[in-house]
């Protein structure tokens, strides 16, 4: 109920992401207007630590739709961008005494050639 007492719409996690996304363009118009870049480019970053998850698709595609809505918006050539980090946690121990965690990357764990085959997997 609203807080006039009438029926209020259903607001779940998909309605609220697909609004946020159906306006997200105003987030860079001011920006575009003052600078008036030739292209933009997003980037998107992947830990390495498995095969992509619901998170992961989520974000780069949100990049790629935004990126289409850009070029269309302000005509303008625009690209997208894979990085990937090296940094995502293997296996994280605490001190008993300290509560301190301490971390190893999956590319200390793994090694350089099992991070490429993670990769291309």
């Amino acid at each position: 109920m609203s807080r006039n007492g009438k029926p209020s719409l259903l607001i779940s996690p998909n309605s609220v992401l697909a609004n946020a996304l159906l306006r997200s363009i105003d987030i860079l118009r001011p920006r575009v207007l003052a600078t008036r870049p030739s292209r933009i480019e997003f980037v998107v970053g992947t830990q390495i630590n498995g095969a992509p998850h619901l998170g992961t698709n989520l974000v780069q595609t949100a990049a790629f739709l935004l990126a289409k809505i850009a070029r269309r918006e302000f005509s303008i050539d625009t690209g997208v961008r894979f990085g990937a980090l090296d940094n995502a946690p293997h296996e994280v121990v605490l001190d008993p005494e300290t509560h301190t965690a301490y971390q190893q990357t999956y590319y200390h764990a793994l090694g350089k050639d099992k991070i490429s085959e993670l990769i291309d997997s």
